[in-house]
């Protein structure tokens, strides 16, 4: 059987970290890291980011950038 594929698009920003979206920003990263390794066996799911170049210090490491 051929394992699904689902591609999850996000647009993080540099956001201050005592704002709403500071604070909820992580949780959405972790959240989908850890819904992405949960469904390894039966899902390959790749996270994705479109992003202004003066964002992408938000961007964690697990998410494929786009390239400049």
């Amino acid at each position: 059987m051929e394992q699904i594929r689902i591609a999850h698009i996000i647009n993080p920003i540099v956001a201050s970290p005592h704002s709403d979206l500071g604070v909820a920003q992580p949780i959405t990263f972790e959240s989908m890291l850890r819904a992405k390794n949960a469904a390894a066996d039966t899902v390959d799911v790749e996270l994705l980011v479109t992003v202004y170049e003066e964002d992408q210090s938000a961007v964690p490491g697990f998410f494929n950038k786009p390239v400049y």
